[in-house]
């Protein structure tokens, strides 16, 4: 026999992160597979590793203005690589649900949430980690 997980999606309630938000939600997928977390896990690191290595080329006192110019173009274009990751990580699990969000979406929402209450974005990351650890753990709610 062929058993097949389903995809499991829960609600976020954005009220959780102020009142003025009350009643909206996200639908989040929270078995999303090992791979795709995996991957972003990876993604995480490696941005942390191109920030080490840009704070290291900032300090460094043996580089040229042009090996400087170089490792500033090259982190900008490794900073867009990832970004761009991210995004597509949160747009598959906030776009399973019967109100999906795609790409488009969660760079207007990052555009929007940056200038107007730069911290939402990272809460909406962090609770979504947590519904996923929550689910992985065996802490189900709903």
């Amino acid at each position: 026999m062929k058993f097949e997980f389903p995809k499991i999606i829960r609600e976020l309630d954005l009220g959780g992160y102020d009142p003025v938000f009350q009643g909206r939600t996200l639908q989040v997928w929270v078995n999303p597979p090992k791979g795709l977390l995996d991957a972003h896990n990876a993604n995480i690191q490696e941005l942390r590793d191109v920030l080490r290595r840009a704070s290291e080329a900032v300090l460094s006192k043996d580089l040229s203005d042009e090996q400087r110019l170089a490792q500033k173009e090259q982190t900008a274009a490794e900073l867009e690589r990832l970004g761009k990751a991210q995004i597509a990580f949160y747009a598959e699990l906030w776009g399973q649900g019967s109100d999906p969000m795609t790409e488009e979406d969660v760079e207007e929402l990052i555009r929007v949430s940056t200038d107007t209450d730069p911290v939402f974005f990272d809460w909406l990351k962090s609770e979504t980690i947590g519904m996923i650890r929550a689910h992985r753990d065996g802490v189900k709610k709903g």
